[in-house]
């Protein structure tokens, strides 16, 4: 317990039940990687799971988060996944000076290396040409948790994948209809979307028997892109245990429709292409896929991918539209296209993931990033010059495999 002499203020640091957590959670804004479903996701890969709180005097929550855990050199390494949340109307500084206090005390009696969190506040927004719009002044903000033992990992631009994204893509779609969106796109995606409707593809969503179809696209965007894949039992793992909340989607091209259309010169296509599909056994062909997954008010493309043969198909587009209209059937406020680099620099290799996505108008948001909170610091620079020597070696052994 914690008394502020000053304000005359009692704050209490605890740990709650699951039970507990998903009592207090809808009265916060969260994203879903902050949901207990998510941490079922994790357990499979060997992580372990905490609840934490700060209450008031009046036992009413002003902070929750899920923090989740791992073995990291015979110690732990903890990490509050787009957390911690915070209640409006608490005494942000008050509240968090407290929690990271609180928190530092309990982990060092857990055999903790550190704390990593990198909680959901923007720091500035930008229009679809990268142009800052709004700033929320989170400099001193991110100063002060600096002040209080934090360690900002930086205004980072790029992709890693030892944190969430900094920068994310998103549209507001709260009160609007897809035709209200088209309005804001520009003529390349608007081109594309139509050049989609004109093919026989239909969206449906992952079943047990198609997982392994799913996995297949995933895998070969990945070797394209030259980064390593998600395990079938990953995706498995996904689908089973975010089930009320996700939606794991394949595109199709419908197979006698698609011949009928060439039969009767509706379109042309790629001879080697439609050799591939006029061999393939199956009636409905999967060429493109998506993971989906929505909160309290956002929903969320996680990422996707499509065989490089079928691009002429714009199958990403027509996913894409049947999600932003399931989104906005949802009530959902927020379309999140997910992370893109911060980088608006038009030919760089980041650039091509921001050029598709501000296609459909919307903005940019940039998040204050990710912060340590050291807990043993001996175990703490060997984790963290360790780790990154470890990824090196990782990369280059990928790279070699692949030549």
């Amino acid at each position: 317990m914690f008394k502020n002499k000053k304000r005359g203020i009692t704050l209490q640091f605890k740990i709650i039940t699951k039970e507990e957590f998903l009592k207090y959670h809808d009265d916060f804004d969260y994203n879903f990687y902050q949901n207990p479903l998510w941490s079922e996701v994790k357990k499979k890969n060997g992580w372990g799971s905490l609840y934490t709180a700060v209450f008031d005097a009046k036992n009413k929550p002003l902070l929750i988060s899920l923090v989740l855990s791992k073995k990291v050199l015979g110690k732990y390494l903890y990490y509050a996944p787009r957390g911690p949340l915070l209640k409006e109307d608490a005494n942000r500084k008050e509240v968090y000076a407290f929690y990271l206090t609180e928190i530092k005390k309990y982990l060092k009696t857990q055999n903790a290396i550190l704390f990593k969190f990198d909680p959901l506040i923007e720091y500035t927004k930008h229009d679809k040409e990268g142009q800052i719009i709004s700033d929320n002044n989170e400099q001193e903000f991110v100063n002060f948790l600096k002040k209080n033992g934090a360690k900002h990992r930086g205004f980072t631009i790029g992709y890693t994948d030892e944190a969430q994204f900094r920068w994310s893509y998103a549209l507001d779609i709260k009160n609007k209809t897809f035709a209200d969106l088209t309005k804001d796109m520009n003529s390349r995606c608007k081109r594309s979307i139509k050049k989609a409707e004109k093919y026989p593809l239909v969206v449906k969503d992952v079943t047990d028997k198609t997982i392994k179809d799913f996995k297949n696209i995933m895998e070969s965007t990945a070797e394209r892109q030259h980064h390593g894949d998600r395990t079938l039992s990953y995706y498995q793992t996904l689908k089973d245990k975010l089930k009320d909340i996700i939606r794991m989607c394949l595109v199709y091209i419908d197979k006698e429709k698609f011949i009928d259309d060439i039969n009767n010169g509706k379109y042309t296509i790629d001879e080697k292409v439609l050799e591939d599909i006029k061999n393939d056994k199956r009636d409905m062909i999967p060429i493109s896929a998506g993971i989906f997954i929505f909160d309290k008010d956002r929903f969320n493309y996680v990422y996707g991918g499509t065989y490089a043969e079928y691009f002429p198909f714009m199958a990403p587009y027509k996913m894409q539209e049947e999600m932003i209209k399931y989104a906005i059937e949802k009530k959902m406020s927020y379309y999140d296209f997910g992370g893109i680099s911060g980088n608006f620099t038009p030919g760089t290799p980041e650039y091509g993931v921001y050029e598709y996505k501000r296609g459909y108008g919307g903005f940019v948001i940039e998040y204050i990033g990710e912060f340590d909170l050291v807990i043993n610091k001996p175990y703490y620079l060997a984790y963290k010059y360790g780790l990154g020597v470890y990824r090196t070696f990782r990369k280059t052994v990928y790279k070699i495999r692949k030549n």
